[in-house]
């Protein structure tokens, strides 16, 4: 698995080397929301220090196998032809897996992919369900004296606020960029890294 200090920072999360950089990004992001332009300001210094620490796992905590790049593209749905619904799901791209806190996956999903009305009214309907699969696997597997319960999950939720923000702030430029604008982040270096991400800051949608 790849390691979540050297992978997610600067490819995933688009964090550049400095707060110099990391400033101007969200300033131009960001340049009709002053009131949140101040607050990205105030962490800009210990952003990149604080997400190596969130996504490493805790010795003795619960970790999972997350993976890494959790968002709809990365995922495939198999729907049933007479009603509709949704009867299986497949996972790709595991490029970036990594073992650590469930609550990586859930804030990346959360904070990138669902509407506002999915996000605020049915959080907890979402986080319910993922816990009934985990709980379902580890008992499977054996695990049931390892499962941390369903208080705790949340709780692990809440304490990885900061990654789903940091998450918000970069990544969804990516995803909701225009086609013609979407960087080249196999050819991405520290030189580079600023010109190639303003280049889809004006993004109307992942502003508002």
């Amino acid at each position: 698995f790849s390691s979540p200090a050297l992978d997610l920072q600067y490819f995933m999360c688009n964090s550049p080397a400095d707060e110099v950089s990391f400033t101007t990004i969200m300033k131009k992001t960001y340049v009709d929301s002053v009131v949140y332009l101040k607050s990205l300001r105030k962490i800009s210094s210990t952003a990149l220090e604080k997400m190596v620490e969130i996504v490493m796992p805790k010795k003795d905590g619960f970790n999972v196998l997350n993976h890494g790049d959790c968002w709809v593209n990365n995922m495939l749905f198999r729907y049933n032809s007479e009603t509709g619904k949704v009867e299986d799901i497949r996972l790709l791209d595991f490029q970036i897996a990594r073992y650590s806190s469930p609550a990586l996956d859930l804030q990346y999903f959360m904070c990138n992919c669902p509407n506002d009305e999915v996000r605020f009214q049915h959080r907890d309907t979402l986080l319910e369900e993922y816990y009934s699969e985990l709980a379902d696997y580890c008992k499977s597997m054996g695990l049931e004296s390892e499962l941390i319960s369903f208080k705790q999950l949340k709780e692990e939720f809440e304490e990885k606020n900061f990654f789903g923000l940091i998450t918000a702030c970069t990544v969804l430029r990516l995803m909701l960029a225009e086609k013609e604008d979407v960087p080249d982040l196999k050819n991405m270096t520290e030189d580079n890294f600023e010109d190639t991400n303003t280049n889809f800051a004006k993004n109307t949608i992942s502003r508002k």
